[in-house]
């Protein structure tokens, strides 16, 4: 048995959600966390723990880690189910299937991988949208929460990033769009969009080579995900797009 398991390491899994789906027809949802992995010998999904259950809160930041020991030579998935919770003592039990605001499904070599480090994935549910995500950061067991969070800000270093587009589509009906690229990172800390920069603004070119790069302070230790989004523009003033 113990060769199929694999050895094991205690590790801690912290939990945060943007944006979740409200599960209340008034006020926001009471979101809690639940996790699930796989049983490497029987196919089904086994309750590992829960986080604390947080009141009307839409994009929690949980405190209290998910347990996990991690099976270093077997991969497992592990499945972070978000609840609406209307129990007042906290009884995970007392929950339905009704009450799933979302979930993701992630292999627990990907958090081992990446340890130490924010790792974001997006929500499923019926009722999620394109931002509802979910972000884990996997670290070894006991570790303070200080550290944690020192986690997700990692070291700033400057780059510069060169843009250019080929075969934009048109959007002007007498001449060629005029294309600006903006640029925007995902926060790992509040798991939310924000402007880094954009190019100039070209005229009447649909297969622009820009000049003036996208500059951010990217995480060098951190793999934070980047959105280019081409606009056809009247201005290179982004409020006004």
């Amino acid at each position: 048995m113990k060769q199929l398991r694999g050895a094991v390491t205690p590790q801690d899994v912290y939990v945060s959600c943007r944006n979740l789906p409200n599960g209340d027809t008034f006020g926001k949802s009471d979101p809690v966390v639940i996790l699930s992995a796989m049983n490497p010998l029987t196919g089904q999904w086994e309750v590992l723990g829960n986080t604390e259950t947080l009141k009307n809160n839409q994009d929690p930041t949980f405190n209290r880690p998910l347990a996990l020991e991690h099976y270093s030579e077997q991969d497992r998935p592990l499945r972070f189910s978000v609840f609406d919770s209307d129990s007042d003592d906290g009884d995970v039990s007392k929950l339905k299937s009704t009450d799933l605001l979302g979930e993701a499904v992630v292999n627990a070599s990907q958090l081992k991988a990446q340890e130490n480090n924010p790792v974001v994935v997006p929500l499923q549910g019926k009722n999620c949208k394109d931002d509802s995500l979910l972000q884990l950061i996997m670290v070894p067991a006991d570790t303070p929460l200080e550290e944690v969070e020192r986690c997700t800000r990692g070291t700033e270093t400057a780059h510069d990033i060169y843009v250019s587009c080929r075969r934009l589509p048109g959007n002007d009906l007498l001449s060629k769009s005029d294309p600006i690229v903006a640029g925007s990172a995902l926060n790992p800390i509040t798991i939310q969009w924000e402007p880094i920069g954009a190019t100039e603004l070209r005229k009447n070119d649909h297969n622009p080579n820009f000049i003036r790069p996208i500059s951010t302070n990217q995480y060098s230790s951190r793999d934070r995900q980047l959105r280019f989004q081409a606009y056809d523009a009247d201005s290179d003033d982004l409020s006004q797009i």
